[in-house]
């Protein structure tokens, strides 16, 4: 077993991998990484990991089904029977779509395949599986998975969000207007709203045509029926995330575009009263 140091706060890797030009591989890319410091750990055996993973804490596993005490599929079974709830990246070198969706049913959280593999698509598999962990353990909550309205005239912004959703297999309902007067129009049900759902946060760009995201949001939370509904104001500076945040009580929370969306995830779940709620995508 061979450890790399890292200083904190650090993502704490675990790979179960018995092929060390892999090995290597992996090392480099977490190496390189931007923005993220990652703490290594390597064992070459099952049986290894579940007494690292006794001994430690880690925030993902990186998986090699075929090891010199498992092969195949049983490999991903005996380690989620024993290790139920941190988030798995399985490695494998066989390019087969039924294998990767009888991972994702075992409790993978993503597949990568070893000869694709780049430093990005792992990277960015990694951090979404530790994302979707995070949803799928989160401590249930009555009701069905939050509506998301969003309110930006920015196509591209909601290009971005769409895709960032899709990435991280979330499939909440995502309902998008583009000025103010629509939005209010939705939330009240008005006209060709008038079946339109009630929307469980609503993410509110700050300069909108028509009507402003300030007054799209004082109107909101002077409406008995909808001033409970959290707004999070989205914004194109941190000083003016902070300026607005200073001046601003009403908003839940701020966030400068483009937004990460675990940034998203983070700033909803830190509210008491409701989670992001995980729909997954069916496998096919």
């Amino acid at each position: 077993m061979t450890t790399t140091p890292s200083p904190d706060p650090v993502t704490r890797v675990l790979l179960v991998e018995d092929y060390m030009p892999h090995v290597e591989v992996v090392r480099l890319f977490l190496e390189q990484a931007v923005n993220t410091r990652f703490a290594l750990t390597h064992v070459e055996w099952l049986s290894h990991a579940f007494r690292e993973l006794a001994a430690g804490q880690f925030d993902i596993v990186l998986l090699d089904l075929d090891l010199p005490d498992s092969q195949g599929l049983p490999t991903l079974v005996a380690f989620r029977a024993r290790v139920p709830n941190i988030p798995v990246v399985v490695l494998t070198a066989h390019d087969e779509d039924e294998l990767a969706v009888s991972a994702l049913r075992e409790g993978a959280q993503d597949f990568v395949v070893k000869w694709q593999r780049r430093g990005p698509k792992l990277l960015r598999a990694m951090r979404f599986a530790i994302v979707r962990a995070q949803l799928w353990h989160a401590p249930p909550q009555p009701g069905q998975p939050i509506n998301i309205l969003l309110v930006d005239d920015s196509a591209g912004d909601v290009r971005l969000l769409h895709e960032s959703l899709r990435e991280c297999k979330l499939r909440n309902p995502l309902y998008v207007l583009s000025d103010g007067d629509a939005a209010l129009a939705f939330l009240r049900r008005e006209g060709k709203f008038s079946t339109a759902p009630r929307p469980t946060l609503i993410l509110l760009d700050w300069y909108l045509p028509t009507k402003s995201g300030g007054e799209v949001l004082a109107e909101i939370k002077r409406d008995p029926a909808l001033a409970d509904i959290p707004v999070i104001v989205l914004t194109t500076s941190q000083l003016e995330a902070e300026r607005l945040a200073a001046f601003q009580p009403h908003a839940v929370g701020y966030l400068t575009k483009p937004f990460d969306i675990e940034q998203l995830i983070k700033l909803v779940n830190a509210r008491d009263e409701f989670w992001l709620s995980i729909v997954t995508q069916p496998a096919h």
